[in-house]
């Protein structure tokens, strides 16, 4: 049974036993910079296209609030990924599919998982951020590309301070720490944020609801496809989808917000 690849020897002293690094002092304001980087931003987009504006008090409540709940989530993930139950089944779940996995099931894989790649949904967040803004829907259109511009906020900053290794196969393709899986965390915002404006695009009959189901599940395929190829560890993915679940249902709050009726 596998155990996970062994640590460079200059790495040996600075690790602990599931990889994650000692943190340097100068990154212990990361998680409180991104937790107001967040929360300023998503109060901006409770303004943008709203009508009536929402009061100076309301944008600074929605943004302290928001502000707190991503510093609370730093703390949570750290902690969880310091336990070693969860340590032991990601080794015991990666070394399953590692042991199991076929060269013609992982091209397959590693084909669609381009789904959830940085430089496949920017683009994406961009034309569909077009489309609506042509729609006359400025608020919806700030939204979608907040939703991803922030998981990719999200993805940098907890990298930095949780410092999670990769498992073997996932350092052969890059160099970057594990967790969180960016390609997990960008299907997760971007894909859920639009299954939901789908869903409620009457104009479209009752295909939107198939439609918003199909959007709906490229993320969790996603998260699938990283834990299935080894280049992330399942922790790291799981907690990627629930983070982009939070993070949407943020938002989305936000947009219901506006919209009262």
């Amino acid at each position: 049974m596998l155990t996970g690849a062994p640590m460079a020897t200059g790495e040996k002293d600075a690790a602990t036993f599931n990889g994650k690094l000692r943190r340097h002092p100068a990154e212990a304001g990361f998680p409180l910079g991104t937790a107001i980087l967040l929360g300023i931003g998503t109060a901006g987009v409770v303004v943008a296209g709203r009508k009536p504006k929402p009061s100076k008090r309301q944008l600074l409540t929605g943004a302290v609030a928001t502000s707190a709940g991503v510093a609370a989530t730093f703390v949570l993930l750290d902690a969880l990924l310091t336990h070693r139950r969860v340590t032991r089944l990601d080794r015991h779940l990666h070394n399953y599919f590692r042991q199991h996995r076929t060269k013609r099931e992982e091209r397959f894989v590693d084909a669609t998982t381009v789904t959830g790649n940085g430089w496949f949904i920017a683009p994406l967040a961009v034309l569909t951020a077009s489309a609506l803004v042509a729609d006359d829907e400025s608020r919806l259109a700030m939204t979608v590309l907040w939703s991803v511009a922030g998981a990719g906020i999200w993805s940098e900053a907890i990298k930095r301070v949780v410092r999670r290794e990769r498992p073997p196969e996932g350092r052969e393709e890059s160099r970057d720490f594990s967790f969180p899986s960016g390609h997990t965390l960008f299907a997760g915002s971007l894909y859920g944020l639009l299954a939901y404006i789908v869903s409620t695009r009457k104009s479209l009959g009752t295909w939107r609801f198939p439609a918003a189901v199909a959007l709906a599940l490229i993320a969790p395929w996603t998260a699938f496809s990283r834990m299935y190829l080894g280049r992330h560890w399942p922790s790291d993915t799981a907690a990627s989808a629930a983070l982009a679940t939070a993070w949407n249902a943020t938002l989305i709050t936000f947009l219901r917000s506006g919209n009262p009726q």
